[in-house]
């Protein structure tokens, strides 16, 4: 619940700068234009527009890696919810350990997908 209400919020700041971009460009570019002038702003607006696409293509890989590193917070998450829940059982049967190992598991997978994030 928390996460959808960030992405709500995340999308909400998005629209803010969705709707206010073209005007923020163009002020930027008078801006420029006027104290550096045509040709260094058109340089760098150039330049901007090439290294766009760039930076799609690794937000995009970034947003991939990110969904399967929440997949795998989901599922330790969901796991230790449904221990909690029944403790009682883990505790009769003496399961302490085996639950500790497959969290930990858990826990190494999620590391490593991060880990793998942020290469």
């Amino acid at each position: 619940a928390s996460a959808d209400v960030e992405r709500i919020f995340i999308g909400c700041l998005l629209c803010f700068l969705l709707a206010n971009g073209p005007v923020l460009l163009l002020v930027c570019l008078g801006l420029m234009v006027r104290e550096v002038g045509p040709l260094p702003t058109a340089s760098a607006f150039g330049l901007v527009l090439v290294i766009f696409p760039v930076n799609v293509v690794i937000a995009k890989r970034i947003g991939v890696a990110k969904r399967k590193m929440l997949e795998l917070t989901d599922a330790r998450v969901r796991f230790m919810t449904d221990v909690l829940r029944g403790i009682r059982i883990v505790k009769v049967h003496a399961w302490e350990d085996s639950v500790e190992k497959y969290v930990q598991s858990l826990r190494i997978r999620e590391t490593a997908q991060g880990a793998r994030t942020l290469q």
